[in-house]
């Protein structure tokens, strides 16, 4: 009988992450997919309605296209600009116009953040499901960790939905590539800042003993922020 070669490491390393994965995907996976449905709905709302404000504003570019006259006017309440935290640009340039409105970006994902991350804590408490949740065979941490992944998977898309939005919406104004590499600034500032009222949601929701007052505490740290 021929001896069996004895299995090399790096198959045996390759194995142990496959096993791995799918047993944190059984641990995980219920809860994942359990948030998954319930935050759905709002995902869709959110980004129904931003992505209509972008392009509405789009239409409202058609103004400043070509309008060198426009900007002159502008630069009279560049001091008002500067006060509200926006910096004057070239508004006829899709780019331009889009980092005066980025504040149809910034202020709506921030809020969605945060009330992600604050609700999807807890909504545990208001639906009276706590309890049984935490008598699960599954440790608090990896209930934490499963609720954390979809928040930071949501804001993401959301963000993504919000770029793509936007990019469909100017790009008949046949825009430099320059365009295109603000929009991928943009995007990656936004998810930076989205993660950043995401956590503040979190901790408001585990702070705070009324679960109530989480929410107007994010939109409050939101708006005092800005």
């Amino acid at each position: 009988m021929k001896k069996q070669r004895p299995c090399p490491m790096w198959a045996l390393k390759i194995r142990s992450k496959i096993v791995g994965f799918f047993k944190w995907i059984e641990v995980h996976g219920n809860i994942v997919f359990r948030e998954i449905k319930a935050n759905l709905k709002s995902l869709i709302i959110w980004g129904v309605a931003i992505v209509s404000i972008t392009a509405i504003a789009s239409w409202e570019f058609q103004a400043f296209v070509g309008n060198s006259n426009l900007m002159d006017s502008l630069q009279s309440f560049e001091a008002l600009f500067s006060a509200i935290g926006i910096q004057l640009t070239d508004l006829s340039t899709p780019q331009g116009f889009l980092s005066l409105e980025s504040i149809y970006f910034y202020i709506p994902l921030g809020i969605y953040a945060g009330l992600l991350g604050s609700g999807i804590i807890s909504k545990e408490e208001r639906d009276k499901t706590a309890e049984y949740l935490f008598t699960l065979p599954v440790r608090r941490t990896r209930v934490l960790v499963s609720k954390l992944i979809v928040a930071i998977l949501y804001s993401g898309l959301l963000n993504l939905a919000v770029i793509i939005g936007a990019m469909l919406s100017y790009i008949r104004f046949n825009p430099d590539p320059i365009f295109y590499s603000f929009l991928w600034n943009i995007s990656f500032g936004i998810f930076m800042i989205q993660m950043i009222f995401m956590s503040v949601g979190m901790m408001f929701s585990a702070v705070l003993k009324q679960y109530k007052r989480s929410g107007a505490a994010v939109l409050a740290y939101v708006m005092g922020s800005y």
